[in-house]
């Protein structure tokens, strides 16, 4: 996949997902447009912290995130870095941190290519820690090729992920803080769901990154799974 989208993109350069302009798929004016005053932190009983970096209403966030999901294009990341460097600044995390990405189920990381969430996440490990080593740790999978959340209730999407996570082995201390991320917070079952496979495996020290909030998020209509510890 990244084969053919590089050839294709050599020889059709791609325009702006926004405005059109030809040599990027997401140009620099336009990143440049998302707001930045828009950083928010929530914790939860068993989150220490959850930061937001944007609104999923904003179009630019919305056609980015749509185009990483669902048109396969990889490179957004790469573009939103200015974003990402100007909202992650403002966030001070610990050293031995390590950031886990929301894992995706074998057979949807086959047809995409890659996780998104996986591609944040290292980024954000650039952002924060760009003299060390790579800190991010695929510790999580996902056993269940579960349906896209998107169309689901706020209910359906609890029991939609519901053991959908384990553990992979791993030599991580559990005094180690973690760090999730994700694209899109909504009714954070996701979220959830993955941080109860992490406590039940001993690890208690948990935050979240994620790229947007949804509409459900703002209006805190959000349903949290009973904690399994």
């Amino acid at each position: 996949m990244k084969i053919l989208r590089f050839l294709w993109d050599f020889v059709f350069p791609p325009d702006c997902i926004i405005c059109q302009t030809e040599g990027e798929i997401l140009c620099s004016s336009c990143v440049q447009k998302i707001p930045r005053n828009c950083l928010y932190s929530f914790s939860s009983e068993y989150i220490k912290n959850i930061f937001v970096l944007g609104e999923y209403e904003n179009i630019i966030v919305e056609k980015s995130i749509a185009e990483m999901k669902y048109a396969f294009a990889e490179d957004i990341g790469e573009c939103l870095l200015p974003f990402f460097t100007d909202q992650l600044q403002k966030i001070s995390i610990p050293p031995s941190a390590i950031f886990v990405p929301i894992p995706l189920h074998f057979l949807r990381l086959n047809e995409r290519g890659f996780n998104q969430s996986e591609i944040l996440a290292r980024i954000f490990s650039k952002i924060f820690f760009p003299n060390e080593k790579e800190k991010v740790c695929n510790m999580l999978s996902r056993m269940r090729n579960t349906p896209h959340q998107a169309h689901l209730s706020p209910m359906e999407r609890v029991k939609n992920v519901q053991s959908a996570f384990k553990i992979q082995k791993n030599n991580i201390s559990k005094e180690t803080p973690i760090f999730l991320v994700d694209d899109v917070a909504s009714t954070l079952s996701t979220i959830h769901e993955a941080t109860s496979t992490l406590r039940e495996n001993g690890f208690y020290n948990i935050s979240v990154i994620v790229l947007a909030r949804s509409q459900q998020f703002r209006d805190k209509k959000i349903i949290a799974n009973n904690d399994k510890t």
